[in-house]
C-alpha cells in the first residue's frame, strides 16, 4: 500500500471518528441535558436538497445591549473607538457567546444576560455564535445563531408547521412554535420536540381593503387585533381600558425589532390588573379589539426622528403589535391564574397596507 493511499485512508477514518463523536455528543445531550422551551416562528419550510424541514428564528436570536455583560460591553466600546473603518468591519466577526437563561412558569426560557465568558456552574445557559452591530450611535445589538435553526419533519408536515397555527384554527391567526431544547454542560443545544404557544394573535385592517374601496372620514381604517385561544383550556388576556399591555414595535430592514418609537406607556412593574381588565377565552374562542392608528400613541418614529402614523406616504415602515401582560401576582387570584404569561408578537403590518389607491 502506497504512502498516499495510507494517508487517504487515515483521513477518511478520522472523518468517521469526528462524525461519530459529534453524533455521540448530541445523543448524550438529548438523554442527559437540561430541557427548556424556546419560543420561535418558522419560515421557509422546504429545501429540496436537504429534505423537508422548518426554518426557525428564535426570540432570543436578537439581543440588545441592555443584556450585554461586562466583557461584551467592553468589546463594543473598543470597536466603537476604532477609526479604521475597514479594520472596524473585520473585527465585527462572529464570536462565541453564552446566553444566560431563566425559565418562566410555562417552561419558556427568557434571556437574563449575554457575554463572552461561560456563566458560573449551575446556571442555565445556551452557547451560540454572535455578530455585533448597531443601528445608531448609542445602541448596539447582537445577532446570535445557536445551531438549532432547522427542525426536520416528516414529508408533508413542513407546510402545516409553516402555517404557524394548529389544525382547525381560524384563518389569519398565527401562534409561534415553542421548541424543546436539550442543553449540554457547555451550552450546546439540541432540538428535541415542539409544541404550539397556547395564544394566537392576528393583526389586520378594518374595514379590510377590497378592490378599489377607500377609507372615508366617516369610516377610517383601523387596526383590528384578534386574540385566539389555541389551547385546550381557558386562557385570559389582560386588556385594560388604556391598553397598556399592547404596543407597536418597529422593524428595521433586517427584520430585527427595534423599540425606538415606543407607542405605549411603560407598564409599572408593580401594576396589578383588576378583574375587569381580564378577558377569558374558552378553547378555540377569539376576541378582537379595534385601534385608531391616528392616535399619537400608535405613531412610530422614523429615521429622521419624525413621529408618523402607519400609512404615512413619505416613510416606509413595518411594525408588529406586541402583547405583554404584567408579571403574575403572587399568590395569584383565581381569575389571574388563567392569564397567559409571556411576550407575543403579531405578524408584521406595513405602511403600504394603509395607503389608499390613488
Amino acid at each position: 500500500m502506497t504512502t498516499r493511499m495510507k494517508f487517504l485512508l487515515a483521513a477518511l477514518a478520522l472523518q468517521f471518528v469526528v462524525l461519530g463523536w459529534m453524533a455521540g455528543k448530541r445523543e448524550w445531550i438529548v438523554r442527559t441535558g437540561r430541557e427548556v422551551w424556546l419560543r420561535t416562528m418558522p419560515v421557509d419550510p422546504q429545501d429540496l436538497f436537504r429534505g423537508e424541514y422548518v426554518r426557525l428564528n428564535y426570540e432570543i436570536s436578537s439581543l440588545d445591549d441592555a443584556k450585554f455583560g461586562p466583557a461584551l460591553q467592553a468589546e463594543v466600546k473598543r470597536l466603537r473607538s476604532r477609526d479604521d473603518t475597514e479594520h472596524y468591519r473585520q473585527e465585527r466577526q462572529e464570536r462565541v457567546v453564552y446566553v444566560t437563561l431563566r425559565q418562566r412558569a410555562d417552561g419558556v426560557a427568557e434571556v437574563v444576560a449575554v457575554d463572552l465568558a461561560k456563566p458560573a456552574a449551575g446556571q442555565l445557559f445556551i452557547k451560540g455564535r454572535g455578530r455585533l452591530s448597531w443601528w445608531d450611535d448609542k445602541n448596539a445589538f447582537l445577532s446570535v445563531q445557536y445551531g438549532i435553526d432547522a427542525y426536520y419533519v416528516e414529508q408533508g408536515q413542513g407546510r402545516k408547521l409553516e402555517r404557524r397555527v394548529p389544525t382547525g384554527m381560524p384563518n389569519g391567526i398565527q401562534a409561534p412554535l415553542e421548541m424543546k431544547v436539550a442543553l449540554g454542560g457547555d451550552g450546546t443545544a439540541v432540538l428535541k420536540d415542539y409544541r404550539w404557544c397556547p395564544l394566537g394573535l392576528a393583526v389586520e385592517l378594518f374595514p379590510p381593503r377590497t378592490g378599489n374601496a377607500k377609507a372615508t372620514p366617516a369610516q377610517p381604517r383601523q387596526i383590528k387585533v384578534t386574540f385566539c385561544n389555541v389551547s385546550d383550556r381557558p386562557l385570559a388576556v389582560v386588556l385594560p381600558s388604556d391598553l397598556r399591555t399592547l404596543r407597536l414595535v418597529q422593524q428595521d430592514n433586517s427584520r430585527r425589532e427595534v423599540e425606538y418609537g415606543q407607542t405605549a406607556a411603560t407598564t409599572p412593574p408593580d401594576w396589578t390588573p383588576a378583574a375587569t381588565d381580564l378577558t377569558v377565552l374558552a378553547p378555540g374562542a377569539k376576541h378582537s379589539i379595534l385601534l385608531d392608528p391616528r392616535q399619537p400613541r400608535w405613531f412610530l418614529t422614523v429615521a429622521d426622528g419624525a413621529r408618523v402614523p402607519l400609512g404615512d406616504k413619505k416613510h416606509y415602515h413595518s411594525a408588529r403589535m406586541v402583547y405583554e401582560p404584567p408579571p403574575a401576582a403572587s399568590p395569584p387570584s383565581p381569575a389571574a391564574a388563567a392569564v397567559w404569561q409571556g411576550r407575543l408578537a403579531s405578524p408584521a403590518i406595513s405602511s403600504y397596507e394603509f395607503q389608499e389607491n390613488e
